[in-house]
């Protein structure tokens, strides 16, 4: 994600680049130099802030953890992963394990326990 900061006579504007460096979305306001010189910039490591006015921001997925096993060592693992907002999915091969709700949930992406046989 790329932003344009506000300047005078200029609004906030912005621009989000893909895994593959196209561009999904850009403001109105841009233009397609501007757009090349950002991606030109952030493909060299970086852009210089103070000069360009442009903030970088870049947005990844969540982490993403499988717990096997939905015992009583499982719930602080569940817990402290959903308190970084990762993704966290719980299988376990017991059936009454995932009928007691022995794991909590945590936060939103979390997933209950999956019985697998």
């Amino acid at each position: 994600m790329l932003t344009w900061l506000p300047r005078i006579g200029r609004p906030l504007e912005r621009a989000v680049l893909a895994a593959n460096w196209d561009f999904t979305f850009a403001s109105e306001g841009l233009t397609e130099l501007e757009l090349v010189e950002a991606r030109a910039g952030v493909l060299k490591g970086g852009i210089d802030n103070s000069d360009s006015g442009v903030f970088v921001e870049r947005i990844t997925a969540p982490q993403r953890l499988f717990v096997l096993g939905a015992g009583d060592d499982a719930k602080p693992v569940v817990s402290i992963a959903a308190l970084l907002g990762w993704s966290v999915s719980v299988l376990d091969g017991r059936a009454q394990m995932g009928s007691r709700g022995s794991v909590s949930r945590g936060r939103a992406g979390s997933r209950g326990i999956c019985c697998v046989e």
